[in-house]
């Protein structure tokens, strides 16, 4: 695990290492995803109005980000068990990672609160031959969003 950062990533940053529990009690790892372009998004709480909207908008648009090279990752303080209540009670078809002790909000420069709206942020595989990840802050994903082009991602 990357060292805890208080500032936030910005475009073009090197996407920290990611390595949380998911809602299935499996280890996951941002270097799962090489050679694919995860959306990570950060969410305070799972089951509450505005995580529940959040998460569904983001399973809504899977199939579109998944046509474009995506997956999703939502991660948050919640506990596995309440993650794997979270992803079927709403049929999420994507990983859902548990950051108990928020280190890994910290280290993305999240740091999600009932007061703090999760900031999703985009880690694509870097433009050059090496294997490092940077960090892209979506553009255009509403609350309420049905799908996401390349041309909203701020590349």
């Amino acid at each position: 695990m990357t060292e805890p950062t208080s500032s936030a990533l910005r475009h073009g940053d090197a996407a920290p290492a990611l390595e949380l529990v998911d809602q299935d009690g499996a280890a996951v790892s941002l270097a799962d995803f090489a050679g694919t372009g995860v959306v990570v998004y950060f969410y305070p709480k799972a089951a509450t109005p505005g995580c529940t909207t959040e998460a569904c908008d983001f399973r809504d648009s899977l199939a579109s980000l998944q046509g474009l090279g995506y997956a999703v990752v939502g991660v948050s303080p919640d506990a596995p068990e309440a993650l794997t209540a979270f992803a079927g009670d709403h049929s999420l078809g994507f990983p859902l990672l548990s950051d108990p002790d928020g280190t890994a909000a910290r280290a993305w420069g999240r740091g999600p609160t009932a007061r703090s709206p999760a900031r999703p942020w985009s880690s694509m595989p870097g433009a050059t031959s090496s294997s490092r990840s940077t960090a892209l802050p979506l553009r255009g994903m509403s609350r309420r969003s049905a799908t996401l082009s390349r041309g909203t991602l701020d590349m």
